[in-house]
């Protein structure tokens, strides 16, 4: 799920959807699986128990953990907290580096020139624009 947020950071419209999605599925999973331990925690604990110690009979009854219960509410969070970041953050132009800037007005504009901390600008550079300079073929090392 970490890598996910990284790619919804940095990737194109079409690699942030399928991110979402997995982020999503990833949540889904991690919920069904808690739920399913917190409905029935003898088979979890069995199988655990014959895995790590090659016992498969329990001799004493199953006591839950908080554990399942933090899983479960992760997962729920984890679905509730991309379904709410895409659904407040709208779709306000091209993807970036793609030959237009998004105006303070919010349409899309052609780019003036080099991107803000490309070097031509008072701003610092930052590593979306490194990464927009080496994908034009640019050093953005020599200016500086």
């Amino acid at each position: 799920m970490l890598a996910a947020g990284l790619v919804l950071a940095i990737a194109g419209r079409v690699a942030r959807w399928l991110a979402l999605g997995v982020t999503a599925l990833a949540g889904v999973l991690v919920t069904a699986s808690a739920a399913a331990v917190l409905a029935d925690p003898v088979p979890a604990t069995t199988t655990g128990t014959t895995d790590a110690t090659g016992v498969t009979d329990l001799a004493s009854p199953v006591a839950l953990t908080p554990w399942p219960w933090l899983a479960a509410a992760v997962g729920v969070l984890v679905v509730v907290r991309r379904g709410a970041r895409r659904a407040r953050r709208p779709h306000v132009g091209s993807d970036r580096g793609a030959g237009t800037s998004v105006s303070s007005t919010g349409t899309d504009a052609p780019d003036a020139g080099p991107a803000a901390g490309d070097g031509a600008g008072g701003d610092a550079p930052d590593a979306h624009d490194d990464w927009d300079a080496l994908s034009r073929g640019t050093d953005p090392s020599a200016d500086r």
